[in-house]
């Protein structure tokens, strides 16, 4: 049997790249994985520190808020409900009931005036008339 060496060997080199290349793709694979999987971690941790700094910040605004809103529902409560205003507009409308007779009042004073004056210029014609007569 007559080996050829120099075959062997070439088949040899060949298996042994085709490894050398397999092994290569494998770590080429792993290390992207491990990349990838670091910078989502980093991503994650910066994400949740900055969700907790957020968060802490929220808190105190809605602290301030709930403070703020207490405070409006306090004044709030002194503010008139339906039944103060109703008993406004009563004395409004009372108000203006007796505005109403004043000016009734008022206008029966005008006529009563106008008749003053009326009979004061008959006694003022009378007496000028009078004289010359």
């Amino acid at each position: 049997m007559n080996i050829d060496y120099a075959t062997w060997r070439f088949w040899w080199d060949i298996v042994q790249t085709a490894a050398t290349l397999l092994v290569g793709a494998y770590v080429w694979f792993v290390n992207r994985d491990r990349v990838t999987n670091s910078r989502i971690t980093a991503l994650r941790s910066e994400s949740d520190k900055r969700f907790t700094e957020m968060g802490k910040g929220l808190d105190a605004r809605l602290d301030k808020h709930s403070e703020r809103l207490v405070r409006v529902e306090a004044v709030c409560g002194h503010q008139p409900n339906h039944g103060d205003l109703s008993k406004v507009y009563d004395r409004i409308n009372a108000l203006s009931e007796k505005q109403g007779e004043m000016g009734a009042g008022v206008a029966n004073l005008q006529g009563e005036m106008q008749a003053i004056l009326r009979q004061l210029n008959l006694i003022n014609e009378h007496l000028i008339n009078r004289d010359r007569g």
